[in-house]
């Protein structure tokens, strides 16, 4: 955890969210806001609802690499036997793993691919930023 993240987001080429576990995730929002490109796990809430909004936020990948709308959502890695894993164990990658790996390497040699989130994901933070819901409770209470 880090008090200021401008000086990481604004040189960063890709966030990468990896939790087995989150909940709306302010982290994604940040980068976002900064047109940094997000890959996330798609952990059971909130980065399919950021990233994927039009989707039904219960369907997750376990199979492959979602190029979701405003960011791209990979499997959790840990399948649920607690094989995802430690560094400097000796284990091979998991297959959910080398997805996480392969999406990261893409982000960060696709140039346009990755201007393609930056501007999507810059997009998405406006539409969940502060003055966009008080337009959207002005309008509703109005």
């Amino acid at each position: 955890w880090v008090k200021d993240t401008d000086e990481y987001l604004s040189e960063a080429d890709a966030a990468v969210i990896s939790s087995d576990y989150e909940g709306f995730c302010n982290a994604i929002l940040e980068a976002l806001a900064y047109g940094v490109p997000c890959i996330s796990t798609d952990h059971k809430t909130g980065a399919r609802e950021i990233l994927a909004p039009d989707t039904d936020w219960r369907e997750k990948v376990t199979d492959h690499i979602d190029y979701a709308e405003y960011g791209i959502l990979v499997p959790v890695c840990n399948d649920d036997t607690g094989t995802s894993g430690d560094a400097g164990t000796g284990r091979k990658a998991s297959e959910r793993e080398k997805m996480l790996a392969d999406a990261i390497y893409r982000i960060v040699t696709d140039k346009e691919l990755a201007e393609h989130y930056r501007s999507a994901g810059s997009q998405r933070a406006r539409q969940l930023s502060l003055e966009a819901a008080a337009e959207e409770w002005a309008r509703l209470v109005g």
